[in-house]
């Protein structure tokens, strides 16, 4: 075939040759409008091969190579049909894996808070909303300030549960904090901390505190602390309203205990009310003290 050839013309010369007589033109007339049509630029009636008729043609040509080519195509097919069905199996174990997943982190998270650890609670269920998990409406103690200073003796409140007293562990210096603005205010030595009006129960393992009311009628604990290091001290606000603690690294933290509207614990509040990240497989990473100020002025600037 004369590459140089129009490839109409050439249609036209391949359908004269054809070897299925009706696969010819019907006649000599037939064939001269085609010429016709070709030399006026106009579409002709004659069609090239389809890809079905040529490789018909090479099989009946080439019948062994043909043979061989049609099992290779078949079990081709057969290969890719199986792979789309492994992937699909394997698409689907993906799915289930993460719904239970996500089902697990909940109920960790749901547990944890019926503990009252309401922080690592939070952690879990930040957890699940990450991989597509509706966000389930937790109350929480608010984290409302963050203290990074020496290592405290003690804490206490004062009368009108404005201010927090803080004495440090190496001088017995006193500190006075406004609560609300976090800044310190004074220390006057007239200032009468508030008396101790709750209990405490504290795990063996330092990092985890039970805060109770004194009040006998209230057998319930009002939160479960757990901190990155061991506790030294806690206070509670004359008016019930505020927790405040302190740990061996001198990090103060003081939260809202019951605010209004209640609010669910951030993340990021999360990770600052315990000095805790959750990772991937479930397991509990302490951050350092200088990781926990970052991060704690980061969400003060709102970043």
């Amino acid at each position: 075939i004369n590459p140089t050839v129009p490839r109409d013309l050439d249609t036209i010369c391949l359908k004269c040759l054809e070897k299925n007589p009706a696969h010819r033109y019907a006649s000599a007339q037939a064939l001269a409008n085609d010429l016709g049509r070709w030399l006026e630029h106009k579409p002709i009636e004659a069609r090239p091969a389809t890809l079905m008729t040529q490789v018909g043609k090479w099989m009946r040509r080439n019948p062994s190579l043909g043979l061989l080519s049609a099992g290779v195509i078949v079990t081709l097919l057969i290969f890719s049909a199986l792979v789309l069905v492994h992937n699909r199996h394997m698409h689907s174990l993906v799915r289930e894996s993460q719904h239970l997943l996500i089902k697990h982190q909940i109920q960790t998270g749901l547990n944890l808070a019926q503990e009252y650890d309401f922080a690592t609670a939070a952690l879990w269920l930040a957890r699940a909303e990450e991989k597509g998990a509706e966000r389930v409406p937790l109350p929480s103690p608010s984290l409302k300030q963050l203290w990074f200073g020496t290592e405290l003796k003690s804490l206490a409140f004062s009368q009108d549960s404005r201010r927090l007293l803080m004495t440090t562990e190496a001088d017995s210096k006193l500190q006075i904090y406004d609560i609300s603005t976090g800044q310190i205010v004074s220390a006057p030595s007239t200032e009468t901390p508030a008396a101790k009006n709750h209990r405490t129960l504290l795990h063996p393992d330092g990092h985890r505190l039970i805060v109770y009311s004194s009040a006998e009628n209230t057998p319930s604990p009002l939160v479960m602390l757990r901190d990155v290091d061991e506790f030294r001290d806690t206070a509670v606000s004359p008016d019930g309203r505020f927790l405040a603690s302190t740990n061996a690294l001198g990090i103060t933290r003081l939260w809202e205990l019951n605010p209004v509207p209640p609010q669910p614990l951030s993340l990021e509040a999360a990770i600052l009310s315990t000095g805790y990240s959750l990772d991937d497989s479930g397991k509990l990473q302490s951050l350092t003290r200088d990781e926990l100020q970052t991060r704690w002025k980061k969400l003060q600037k709102g970043l």
